[in-house]
């Protein structure tokens, strides 16, 4: 019995959006002497490869997809993300401020 992925994949499209989950998280968890990639660059890294192979998704999971990545960066970024806003908060809105300022100047 032989089982053609690429052809498993293409067909059930859930299935491909948790095996670019898994194997993003997978690859995001490596360690490469001091270099972590982290969660979310992992799973963006794994979806560009397999994208490039034309593997797609319809709307449906891609919406289902586009949720689960948010959530992914969320629990990354979550628990530092209160302390770092209150440290550094006041540099973050200057720049909003410059980046909205120069686009009314463009």
């Amino acid at each position: 019995m032989n089982i053609n992925v690429a052809e498993l994949l293409n067909g059930n499209y859930i299935l491909l959006l948790f095996v670019v989950l898994a194997l993003g998280l997978c690859l995001g968890k490596l360690r490469l002497g001091s270099i972590q990639l982290g969660n979310s660059i992992g799973v963006l890294v794994v979806s560009l490869l397999l994208g490039q192979q034309h593997f797609s998704i319809n709307t449906d999971a891609l919406n289902l997809g586009f949720m689960l990545f948010i959530f992914c960066v969320g629990v990354e970024a979550g628990p530092n993300f209160f302390s770092i806003f209150f440290r550094d908060g006041k540099n973050y809105v200057m720049l909003a401020l410059v980046m909205v300022g120069s686009a009314l100047v463009i």
